[in-house]
């Protein structure tokens, strides 16, 4: 808790593109699906946006995070802080912490009703379902086209919670990556300012 209370400004920041970026993509989305009444291919499209989206999420979250690693190391260099290799990745598991638990309960409840039985069970998953596919909303036209094959609609939405928890886990170690980097002040483009 005191991780959290010490960064919680960052990580609710982080958590909030996410948010934004996942409105964005749901609106796309939506926007590809009505277009394809008009003769459009709204899966292909979709996948296009999602891909897109998840690009632009991961810079989005590349900047926040760069950003605190880089006033991290000043803060560091002055002797004000001590280094902490694994606040990147704490940051990036803080604010994914409702897709961890939402998803993971979801995956679990799923998995429960596959093996037992239990329409009840099935039922807490579609809500769970319906909530995380909002949250991160930008990785379901890629995640829809990578299981689009399966045929089994149980195997399926099993498959596709656990690639929805996959991305989630993707996007923490973005950030820890992200973070280092930042730490080390190293830029993929470098500052083309020229010194006076």
């Amino acid at each position: 808790m005191r991780f959290f209370k010490e960064n919680s400004e960052s990580i609710i920041k982080l958590f909030i593109n996410q948010i934004g970026i996942a409105i964005f993509s749901m609106f796309m989305i939506l926007a590809a699906y009505a277009i394809s009444d008009k003769g459009g291919n709204a899966a292909v499209i979709s996948i296009f946006i999602s891909i897109f989206s998840i690009l632009f999420y991961f810079v989005l979250i590349y900047n926040v995070a760069w950003e605190i690693g880089a006033k991290d190391k000043i803060r560091i260099d002055a002797g004000r802080m001590d280094k902490n290799k694994s606040k990147g990745i704490l940051l990036g598991i803080y604010s994914n912490i409702p897709n961890f638990v939402i998803i993971g309960l979801a995956i679990i409840l799923f998995s429960i009703y596959m093996i037992a039985g239990g329409e009840w069970l099935k039922s807490i998953f579609a809500v769970l379902n319906f909530v995380f596919r909002f949250f991160v909303s930008m990785y379901l036209g890629l995640i829809q086209g990578i299981t689009g094959s399966i045929a089994n609609e149980n195997t399926a939405y099993l498959v596709q919670s656990i690639l929805f928890f996959a991305f989630s886990m993707l996007s923490a170690v973005v950030i820890h990556i992200s973070y280092i980097l930042g730490l080390k002040d190293f830029r993929f483009f470098p500052n083309t300012k020229s010194a006076k």
